[in-house]
């Protein structure tokens, strides 16, 4: 029986205010994603050269210069941003988010990692993890997410025929970085280091680097996104991941650190 009270007490304000902002950014992306606003962001960008040329002829005095350039860099961040929005621009970023991950090498480790994101990721996960254990890349299978997601994935790697001596885990993290510093919590007294990362392609790069930060050797494995899954979800995914991108970068979460007590 899984004892969730032995969890650590997890920061539930910082959850309930990431589910708000996600929920706002939802209904922004599902308006970002018609052909209306693609064909607003065209007319946004005429008008806003024409706006820059209209200045250039206009010559303004100096003392009014510095108004101009403000104006300037004002509408170009606000014209970036709508760009980012657009289906070109989320398509690019995308490609960014997952262009840069390692490719698979084929080397075999000492466990297959499998990351939580939902109880709606978990049949692809655990797809991706059985097959990695059935070509003998790693002999241990562990699971890292909260307990929903957990027992989630354990039933269908059982259901994949993999054994319950090849099965491990934790059910406490909520988090990528409690994902990290509880598995390694877990491994590292097993002497466990070289790890197959097994998460979905936006997540996999900043999963990457916060494993190496706390000291695995990581060869990421992407696991498919649900076929199932909508445009308006690909794109909070991808957003919410350079989000998250950011966020870690600023706390120094890439950086070589010891884990976290």
């Amino acid at each position: 029986m899984l004892d969730i009270s032995s969890c650590p007490s997890s920061v539930q304000s910082w959850l309930t205010l990431k589910n708000s902002i996600s929920q706002g950014l939802g209904d922004l992306v599902s308006f970002s994603i018609q052909p209306v606003f693609n064909g607003c962001l065209v007319l946004f960008a005429l008008g806003y050269f024409g706006l820059l040329r209209w200045f250039k002829v206009r010559r303004l005095s100096k003392q009014f210069s510095w108004r101009r350039s403000l104006l300037s860099i004002l509408i170009g961040i606000f014209l970036s941003g709508l760009l980012l929005l657009s289906s070109p621009g989320l398509a690019l970023a995308y490609q960014g988010l997952v262009g840069l991950v390692p490719a698979d090498t084929g080397k075999s480790a000492e466990a297959i990692v499998i990351l939580g994101r939902g109880e709606f990721f978990a049949p692809q996960r655990a797809e991706t993890a059985a097959t990695l254990w059935q070509s003998q890349r790693a002999p241990l299978i562990f699971v890292s997410g909260n307990h929903q997601e957990y027992l989630k994935i354990v039933r269908e790697l059982k259901q994949r025929g993999i054994p319950d001596a090849a099965v491990d885990g934790e059910f406490c993290s909520k988090t990528t970085e409690e994902n990290a510093a509880f598995t390694a919590a877990a491994l590292f007294p097993r002497s466990i280091r070289q790890i197959l990362l097994v998460t979905d392609p936006p997540h996999l790069m900043r999963s990457l680097l916060t494993f190496q930060s706390i000291g695995f050797t990581v060869l990421p494995y992407p696991s498919p996104l649900p076929e199932a899954l909508n445009r308006r979800q690909k794109t909070m995914l991808t957003l919410q991941e350079y989000s998250g991108l950011l966020s870690y970068a600023l706390q120094g979460r890439f950086f070589p650190r010891e884990i976290p007590r």
